[in-house]
């Protein structure tokens, strides 16, 4: 799922995965899980941007310990990099809650950008 706009279009890791690593399946899996909860709340900002705040302290946690993921993460810090500009943008505009979530969220995207390039 591309988490700027919202729309599925799947998450392709190009280099095999060694299928005894159920931690890196289950990490990927998580991550698949909350973009797709985040879906539901398109029409809610404040939501919307507390999901982000969610998925992204996970990657910030857990994506040094999956170091075999190169193209995935890559996609990841791209993201970041998006919705960060996204922010910055939209903040001025945005409401009291909104804005709260956002301060949230950009240290751990700027915090992501840094682990994942």
């Amino acid at each position: 799922m591309q988490l700027r706009t919202g729309k599925v279009v799947g998450l392709v890791e190009k280099k095999p995965m060694d299928t005894n690593d159920n931690y890196t399946r289950l990490y990927i899996s998580e991550i698949r899980t909350m973009m797709e909860e985040l879906e539901e709340w398109n029409d809610c900002p404040s939501a919307r941007m507390a999901g982000l705040v969610d998925i992204y302290e996970y990657i910030d946690e857990h994506c040094e310990t999956f170091y075999n993921l190169h193209s995935f993460h890559e996609s990841i810090g791209r993201s970041a990099r998006t919705i960060l500009d996204d922010v910055a943008r939209i903040a001025s505009s945005a409401d009291e809650e909104t804005l709260c979530q956002m301060k949230m969220l950009a240290p751990i995207l700027i915090s992501v950008i840094a682990k994942l390039g």
